[in-house]
Formats: C-alpha cells, sequence, structure tokens
C-alpha cells in the first residue's frame, strides 16, 4: 500500500500543496528536497510579488520623467522669449539721442 507522503517522497505528486506536512521521522533526502523545494517556490512568489511592484514604480518614475522633461522645455522656450525681449529693449535703447555735454554737437 503506497501513501500520499510515499507518492510524495517519489514526486509522483503534481501539486506540492497536496503533500502533508511530514512527521518529525520522515527526515530523509527526498523529504528535505521537498522541503527545499516549496521554500524555492516561495521565494520566487515574493520574488514576482516585488517585480511587479517595482515595474509599476518604474512606469511611475518615467512618467514624472517624461512631465519633467516637457515642463523643462517650456521653461526653456519661456527663457529664451524673456532673452530676446532684453535684446530687442537693448537694441531699442542703443540709438541714444546726441551727448548734449559734447560741444561738437
Amino acid at each position: 500500500m503506497f501513501t500520499q507522503s510515499t507518492l510524495a517522497e517519489c514526486g509522483l505528486i503534481a501539486d506540492l500543496a497536496q503533500v502533508p506536512i511530514a512527521s518529525p521521522r520522515a527526515s530523509g533526502p527526498v523529504t528535505r528536497l521537498l522541503k527545499d523545494l516549496q521554500a524555492a517556490r516561495d521565494q520566487c512568489e515574493t520574488l514576482r510579488n516585488e517585480n511587479m511592484s517595482l515595474r509599476t514604480e518604474l512606469t511611475a518614475s518615467k512618467e514624472e520623467v517624461g512631465r519633467l522633461k516637457d515642463q523643462l522645455v517650456q521653461q526653456q522656450l519661456d527663457n529664451n522669449a524673456r532673452v530676446d525681449r532684453v535684446l530687442q529693449l537693448l537694441a531699442s535703447s542703443s540709438s541714444c539721442p546726441p551727448n548734449l555735454s559734447d560741444p561738437s554737437s
């Protein structure tokens, strides 16, 4: 007669969740490997969740970078327009009236 734990130790049960908690005396190499496998699966699931969270955070960061780039371009355009106005004011003020203290005028 084969028990469920015997089938699990032989790797004949596909779903590890079906494997009952091993008794204290069941500490053979197959049992240790099955425990290691479950620990690896748990760690894999944790890493998947963390990966998903980081991807969501990355997407939000990329959107923020795009928004900041657009804001920077707009600020540069505004600054260029201000410089153009200052240059126009300087150019228009360079044609000064003749100096009254100059005796040749």
